[in-house]
């Protein structure tokens, strides 16, 4: 083998090693970029269907999210979020303080209303800054499964445009 074909085949394999490199660090950096979150849903009397909502509206976000799972302090945290939602409040700030006690940095917090449809209202909350990311509206006439998946569809896809 001449020292040439040797040069060569030096360049060759250095080349392979840097570019498994950069697309290691690619894939590295963009696991790492995804920010935190957490999905609330409250106004649903059905734990079920409140559980299968919150499932489908994490599912669409999760390309742009790290989906936190629920944990326990989460469930507790739904539980207080129920209490104060059927005492006609729920506070805001004391959400954002928990996010940042737990380590999120984005809450996603739907509310859901019944007068003749069932209303949707979606929000996308940077922990870290208290701003709104997004927001969205959908309604659907009843809870079925197929409307569900309609309307987590559009309520992720509605809050991600205005990112």
């Amino acid at each position: 083998m001449s020292k040439f074909q040797l040069f060569n085949y030096s360049v060759i394999l250095l080349f392979c090693a840097a570019t498994a490199v950069v697309a290691q660090d690619k894939r590295s950096a963009a696991q790492v970029e995804k920010p935190r979150l957490v999905v609330f849903v409250v106004g649903m009397e059905n734990a079920q269907l409140s559980d299968y909502l919150t499932n489908l509206i994490s599912n669409n976000l999760s390309r742009t999210y790290t989906i936190i799972p629920r944990t326990d302090a989460i469930k507790k945290k739904m539980q207080e979020l129920k209490e104060y939602e059927d005492a006609g409040h729920i506070d805001d700030r004391q959400l954002i303080e928990w996010g940042r006690q737990h380590n999120v940095q984005t809450l996603c917090l739907v509310t859901v209303a019944q007068v003749e449809e069932y209303m949707f209202s979606a929000q996308l909350t940077d922990v870290k800054t208290n701003t709104l990311i997004g927001n969205a509206e959908y309604e659907i006439p009843a809870l079925t499964s197929d409307d569900l998946k309609k309307a987590a569809s559009a309520l992720a896809g509605q809050m991600q445009k205005k990112r």
